[in-house]
């Protein structure tokens, strides 16, 4: 499903802040990245209201959206590693 994302904030590199515009998924979404000891710590809200038809699918797009976030963050996960043994130590 293709949607389109209008940026209402940003600061970087802190935050980043976007909503939905035109779509039957009503979302807006917030990032934020703050240093910690060792790394950076990111923390993503997102709030999302659903329209139409969607209403009716709520269920199961809740357990299709959380699958496809478990991936997406095990992927992102996987290439920080990778690239953190890439880099030489001191």
């Amino acid at each position: 499903m293709e949607m389109a994302y209008e940026i209402t904030a940003y600061k970087r590199p802190r935050r980043l802040a976007v909503r939905t515009i035109k779509d039957a998924i009503a979302a807006q979404s917030t990032e934020t990245f703050d240093p910690v000891p060792g790394g950076t710590r990111m923390r993503w809200v997102r709030e999302v209201e659903l329209r139409g038809i969607f209403k009716l699918l709520a269920p199961l797009l809740a357990r299709m959206l959380g699958r496809r976030l478990d991936m997406l963050l095990a992927t992102i996960k996987h290439l920080l590693e990778a690239q953190e043994t890439a880099l030489p130590h001191a």
